[in-house]
C-alpha cells in the first residue's frame, strides 16, 4: 500500500520511470482503489459485507458447489488451435496491472481461517463451505477452503460509501511484473552496470536466468536428483511468477530480452551509461509488451467487430493520438475479479518440456510454485518447456475447469489450519471473490453491457440466451433466481462469440478495460510526445521488429 494517498501533479514532460503510475496523470492520481465503473456493488448489509444472500431471501450456494455444478470438467478437450502461450501470457499481463492483497492481523500478521470461524463469523474470513457430499474432498473434517478478504482502500475523493478494494499496481501495462512496482525493488532487480538485469550465475551456458533469491518464496523439493545448489527460489519484479513453471518461461523470455536491447544499444549507439541504457531498454520493452497485446493476444481473445467496436486495433508503425486525460484507466473491479480469470477455462492438466529428441509430460499440481522444471536438465528446464508450450495446445474455452486447478490447486501434504481442505478450488475462489467485493450478479453486468435482460432459466426469449442447454440446465440446478447468478459463472459458461474465446458479456467489460488502459495512458507507445514518444521509424524497427 503507497503511502499518502495523494502525490504532487507530474510535469507534461516527465518521462515515464515511475513504478506505481505517478507520473501518468496530469489531473489526478490513479491508485489504490479498483475502478468502480460499471454496476455498483451489491452489499446487503452496511457498506462492508460481502453480497452472500439470494434476491429472493436466504443464502447464497456455496461457491464450491457452484463450481461442481458449472465448472467441473468431465472430458478434457484439447484444443490444437492455441497454445499454452496464449494462457500464461494473459496471467502474466494480469501480474502487471492486477494485484488485491489480503487482510492481514494486528501487526500484520498472516490471518488463518477455520472452520470455526465459519461458523463464528469473523470480519476478517470469508472461507468457503464444502458440503458432506463433495465428490472429491471426502475427508468429513475437512469442511472449508480457507479464503482471507481482500484489503480495503479509501476512495480517490476520501468519501464514505460502499467498500472498495485496493490494486497495488499501477493499472497500466507499463511492464511492473518485470521491473517491480517501487523504485527499491527496481534497483534490487539491476546490476548498475550497462544497463542490465541481473541474471543468475549458476547457470552460465543458459542466456540468463531470473536471479536467484534466498527467500522463501516457493516450494523446494529436494527428492529429485539435483544438487542442493540447484534448488532455489528466485527473484522478479512480481511475486507470482513462481506460480507454475510455464509463467516461469515468459518471465524470463522478457528478462532476456531488456538485457539483449540494453545490449544492441550499447552496441549500436556506443553509450556505456548505466542509467541511459536501463531507461531506454525498458521503454522499448514497454512498448513491445503494450504492442503484443493489441496487435497478437487481443485478436485471439476477442473477434474482429468487437476489436474494432472498442477501437483496439492496432495498425501500421504510425503516430496515434489516442490519450485522453479525461479517461479513468484504473482496473475495474469486475474485470480483475471475474473477467480477467477466463483463461482459467483453457488451463490444461498437464505440464511438460520438449528437448527436440523426447518429450517428458507431469501433472500439472505437481508443479504450483516449484521451480524444478524450470531448473532440471542443468537449467535448460526452461528451454525445453518453451519448446513444448509451442508444440501443444490448451483446454478447450468452455467454462469446465481442470482438475489441477479445480480440486487440487496449491495441493499440500501438510496439516492446514484446522477444518480446512488441504488443496483449493480456483473456480470456487473466483466466486467467492467477486461475493467478497460486493460485485452484482451476471444478469446485472449483462444489462450494463446493452444485453437483453435476463428473467428465467430457459434458452428462448428473455432467458439465458447466450448459453447452451447444459449450461443453463447447469445455472438452475444450483442457483434458485437468474440474479443470483455470479458473474465468473454466468459470464465464462456463456456461447464463444464467432471467432472469440469469450461469450458476449465478458468480451463487452474486457474490451472496455483494454480501450481505457490505452486512452488512458499518458505514455502509450503510439502517441506522439517530443520527449517520451517513438518515431514511426523507431516504431517499425524495434516495436513491429520485437
Amino acid at each position: 500500500m503507497m503511502e499518502p494517498f495523494t502525490v504532487p501533479i507530474p510535469h507534461p514532460e516527465e518521462t515515464p520511470t515511475n513504478m506505481d503510475g505517478m507520473g501518468q496523470m496530469m489531473q489526478a492520481m490513479i491508485k489504490e482503489t479498483m475502478s468502480a465503473l460499471g454496476p455498483p456493488a451489491t452489499i446487503p448489509i452496511g457498506v462492508e459485507a460481502p453480497r452472500t444472500r439470494s434476491v429472493i431471501g436466504g443464502m447464497l450456494p456455496s461457491a464450491r458447489d457452484v463450481s461442481n455444478a458449472v465448472h467441473q470438467e468431465t472430458v478434457t478437450s484439447v484444443n490444437s488451435q492455441l497454445t499454452p502461450y496464449v494462457t500464461t501470457f494473459g496471467q502474466f499481463l494480469d501480474h502487471d496491472f492486477t494485484s488485491t492483497p489480503l487482510m492481514q492481523g494486528k501487526q500484520r500478521i498472516a490471518l488463518h481461517c477455520n472452520f470455526i470461524l465459519l461458523i463464528i463469523w469473523r470480519f476478517e474470513c470469508f472461507s468457503i463451505s464444502v458440503s458432506a457430499n463433495d465428490p472429491h474432498f471426502r475427508d468429513p473434517t475437512k469442511k472449508c477452503m480457507t479464503v482471507i478478504r481482500s484489503d480495503a482502500a479509501p476512495p480517490l475523493d476520501c468519501s464514505t460509501g460502499i467498500r472498495q478494494q485496493q490494486n497495488q499496481r499501477s493499472s497500466f501495462i507499463d511492464g511492473t511484473m518485470i521491473y517491480g512496482f517501487n523504485k527499491a525493488k527496481e534497483d534490487s532487480l539491476r546490476t548498475g552496470e550497462l544497463g542490465f538485469l541481473k541474471v543468475s550465475d549458476d547457470y552460465p551456458h543458459t542466456r540468463g536466468m531470473m536471479p536467484k533469491t534466498g527467500e522463501n518464496t516457493c516450494n523446494i523439493q529436494m527428492e529429485d536428483n539435483q544438487a542442493p545448489e540447484m534448488q532455489h527460489c528466485f527473484d522478479a519484479g512480481d511475486h507470482r511468477h513462481t506460480e507454475n513453471p510455464l509463467l516461469t518461461v515468459i518471465h524470463t523470455a522478457f528478462l532476456r530480452r531488456h538485457n539483449l536491447i540494453a545490449t544492441l544499444l550499447r552496441e549500436n549507439f556506443g553509450v556505456f551509461d548505466d542509467e541511459m541504457l536501463f531507461q531506454e531498454a525498458k521503454r522499448m520493452v514497454i512498448a513491445e509488451l503494450q504492442h503484443i497485446t493489441y496487435k497478437e493476444f487481443l485478436p485471439i481473445v476477442l473477434n474482429n467487430d468487437i476489436m474494432r467496436r472498442f477501437n483496439l486495433r492496432i495498425y501500421k508503425p504510425a503516430h496515434d493520438n489516442v490519450y485522453n486525460s479525461s479517461t479513468d484507466p484504473r482496473i475495474i473491479n469486475a474485470f480483475a475479479t471475474a473477467v480477467f480469470r477466463f483463461g482459467h477455462t483453457l488451463v490444461r492438466q498437464i505440464v511438460g518440456t520438449d528437448n527436440g529428441n523426447s518429450i517428458f509430460v507431469d501433472s500439472l499440481f505437481k508443479h504450483f510454485d516449484r521451480p524444478r522444471m524450470t531448473l532440471s536438465s542443468n537449467g535448460y528446464g526452461h528451454e525445453y518447456m518453451a519448446n513444448w508450450k509451442s508444440r501443444t495446445g490448451t483446454s478447450q474455452p468452455d467454462g469446465f475447469i481442470v482438475d489441477a486447478i479445480r480440486n487440487r490447486l496449491f495441493e499440500s501434504e501438510s496439516e492446514m489450519a484446522s477444518g480446512a481442505t488441504k488443496s483449493f478450488d480456483l473456480a470456487a475462489l473466483n466466486i467467492q471473490r467477486g461475493r467478497d467485493h460486493g460485485l452484482p450478479g451476471y444478469t446485472v453486468y449483462r444489462e450494463w453491457c446493452g444485453l437483453s435482460p435476463v428473467r428465467h432459466f430457459g434458452t428462448w426469449n428473455l432467458g439465458l440466451v447466450d448459453h447452451d442447454s447444459r449450461a443453463a440446465a447447469n445455472l438452475r440446478s444450483i442457483y434458485r433466481h437468474p440474479d443470483d447468478i455470479d458473474l465468473f459463472a454466468g459470464g465464462l459458461s456463456e456461447r464463444r462469440l464467432p471467432g472469440a474465446l469469450l461469450g458476449p458479456t465478458f468480451s463487452c467489460i474486457l474490451a472496455f478495460q483494454f480501450q481505457v488502459l490505452k486512452t488512458g495512458d499518458r505514455f502509450w507507445y503510439e502517441n506522439p510526445h517530443p520527449v517520451h514518444g517513438f518515431s514511426a521509424e523507431t516504431q517499425q524497427c524495434h516495436v513491429e521488429g520485437y
